[in-house]
């Protein structure tokens, strides 16, 4: 009751040195999950708890109506990979040094509704489960100290089932070179007319630079960039296409 929106800002504001990106198929004959997660650190992270998580979550379900007139159920957790401890990133993370991770889960059996949430009633993954419709899963991502409970990023995987065809229509950024230690490029795709604004974050979380860019026209547009207007190390470059957040991470080198 204590949390309120002021905290959840506060929370958002706190940069994350961290790109975590992935993807996610559902093969419905076999009922078959398969993802691909990748953790590529910005700076160095030092813990001995360091974990890497991932769930499968059915964005709405409607079969387990009870009696409190909710009527739906919205993004319902239905499986931990591999389970709620996740994945030990042994002693932490280092800067530039990405890591790749298969999470597959083969769900069995018949679907059934628990009468409620005893621990006689919870769903044995090895003979049942509780999908309603296996087109509606999607999965979810975050790195996350569990002595410390904090989180330093999180994502949901894009289900590549459903990805356009024309990939090259879609919101996309691209820097180069990169690293870079002279004049370069930022490239960004739009793939509507939309309000764009850019800003550049050091490891700090300062902004070194930021430009509202008004309404770009759907297309590539091109952005000189300067290696020498920055000091040596490893930036951020946001880009808020109608909201939605485009990052890239670029090294200026010597």
């Amino acid at each position: 009751s204590s949390f309120t929106p002021q905290l959840h800002t506060q929370a958002i504001e706190v940069p994350a040195f961290m790109e975590l990106s992935g993807t996610f198929n559902i093969d419905e004959a076999t009922k078959t999950v398969s993802s691909n997660i990748t953790l590529d650190p910005l700076n160095d992270i030092i813990s001995g708890d360091l974990r890497l998580m991932v769930a499968i979550l059915e964005k709405k379900t409607v079969k387990n109506v009870k009696t409190n007139g909710e009527t739906e159920f919205i993004y319902v957790v239905k499986k931990m990979l591999p389970d709620e401890n996740g994945e030990l990133l042994n002693g932490g993370l280092q800067a530039g040094n990405t890591k790749t991770f298969t999470k597959d889960f083969t769900f069995q059996g018949d679907y059934r509704l628990p009468s409620d949430g005893s621990a006689a009633q919870r769903i044995n993954h090895a003979t049942e489960h509780s999908i309603e419709d296996f087109n509606k899963l999607t999965v979810i991502a975050w790195v996350q100290d569990l002595t410390t409970k904090e989180v330093f990023q999180s994502m949901e995987a894009t289900n590549v089932t459903s990805v356009k065809n024309e990939i090259s229509n879609s919101n996309s950024l691209s820097v180069y070179p990169n690293p870079l230690n002279n004049e370069g490029l930022i490239e960004l795709n739009i793939e509507k007319a939309a309000n764009t604004n850019i800003s550049i974050i050091d490891l700090t979380g300062k902004v070194v630079f930021q430009e509202e860019l008004g309404t770009l026209s759907v297309g590539k547009h091109l952005f000189d960039i300067n290696g020498k207007n920055f000091d040596y190390g490893v930036y951020l470059i946001n880009v808020m296409v109608d909201g939605e957040l485009i990052s890239k991470k670029i090294t200026i080198t010597e």
